[in-house]
């Protein structure tokens, strides 16, 4: 049993294929291009495209298996990010990512117009 431990953290950081029946698993280090090694990573999330996502402390990070596209506030466009930071991410079943900021902010992000909206928390009313 303690060879299994022993041998766990081996194929996560070697390239190592092996199979499972009818899948086969094939672990790779990512590319040093994509550079997340400088931003602190959150959350992660593969959505329904294959894309990765990475919520960092420097902004939204998209993977596409060849190059990353790196997502930041800009405070002179109200379709950006709201902040850099981001906590988690999720993708609901029509294809949107949302995800909250450190600051509390949630944001809905459309992947075919890449454009982002803030959701103000005091425009939604409560029901008695």
């Amino acid at each position: 049993m303690r060879l299994i431990y022993l041998l766990i953290p081996i194929f996560f950081v070697a390239n190592i294929s092996f199979s499972t029946g009818q899948d086969n698993l094939v672990f790779k280090k990512l590319p040093e291009r994509l550079e997340l090694s400088k931003m602190a990573v959150r959350s992660v999330l593969q959505d329904s495209h294959g894309f990765l996502w990475f919520g960092t402390i420097d902004g939204l990070v998209r993977y596409d298996g060849y190059d990353n596209k790196i997502y930041r506030n800009n405070p002179y466009d109200s379709t950006s990010i709201a902040e850099n930071q981001i906590k988690w991410i999720t993708e609901d079943e029509m294809g949107y990512l949302w995800f909250v900021n450190t600051n509390g902010t949630l944001n809905k992000f459309d992947p075919l117009t890449e454009k982002f909206q803030k959701i103000n928390f005091s425009s939604i009313h409560k029901v008695n």
